[in-house]
């Protein structure tokens, strides 16, 4: 399940992006498979081991949270549902490389460098974004990816640490495509760069949970009498 879900996400996000350039009109085409590339990412969580770690839990509800991004982006009229979505999903990032426990002098020098990233962007995308309502959720949305990137920055010497760091700085670069493509200038080339560096992301990250995952109980799998038998009374 591992390696079949980075394929199908590799590949659905490969059809997608054909189907796009080729301007295959099918309804729904485009957007199924780029849900099943999602899915993908998805399955190669829970394939790490999502469940067996509090980091790993935070983190696939990260990944949950970016699905449904991934949903309200499909159409245009629902990016601020899907920035939210995306939000929350840097929020639970963040909190899983917390729980690695991320070293804080790291992450905090890494705040302080992406603070010039984060200005010149910002400076780049807010002269597009028309609705006064939106600039305030660009600006925190900003804000709260730069903390999860520095906080993955924190990881970096730890075991997985280098997955979390290029998942995290992956994620970062696709979403200047996405701001690119709604508030600077709209075209295929953002998805065309865009969408694998994101999808390399994800996979990335949900690849990190095997560095935290606790082994599952294969003795009690393999022999689930041994404890039944360990309870019967002696005489």
């Amino acid at each position: 399940m591992f390696v079949v879900g980075i394929v199908t996400t590799i590949l659905a996000t490969t059809f997608h992006l054909i189907v796009r350039a080729a301007d295959i009109d099918v309804p729904y085409l485009a957007g199924v498979l780029k849900m099943t590339a999602s899915t993908g990412f998805l399955a190669t969580a829970i394939a790490a081991g999502a469940f067996r770690s509090r980091a790993g839990a935070a983190l696939f509800v990260g990944l949950v949270f970016s699905w449904f991004g991934d949903v309200f982006l499909i159409d245009s009229q629902y990016f601020l549902a899907g920035l939210i979505s995306f939000f929350i999903g840097h929020v639970c990032y963040s909190v899983s490389f917390a729980m690695r426990k991320a070293n804080i002098p790291v992450a905090a020098i890494a705040a302080v460098v992406l603070l010039v990233p984060g200005y010149f962007l910002s400076q780049w995308i807010l002269p597009g974004v028309k609705d006064p309502g939106m600039k305030a959720p660009v600006i925190a949305y900003t804000c709260v990816i730069s903390i999860m990137v520095a906080l993955a920055a924190g990881c970096l010497a730890q075991r997985g640490g280098r997955w979390v760091l290029a998942g995290a700085v992956l994620f970062y670069l696709s979403d200047i495509f996405v701001a690119r493509a709604a508030f600077v200038s709209p075209g295929f080339i953002n998805s065309l760069v865009g969408l694998p560096l994101y999808f390399g992301g994800q996979l990335l990250l949900a690849i990190s949970i095997t560095s935290v995952a606790q082994p599952a109980p294969v003795d009690s799998i393999q022999n689930p009498q041994s404890e039944m038998q360990n309870e019967v009374p002696q005489n």
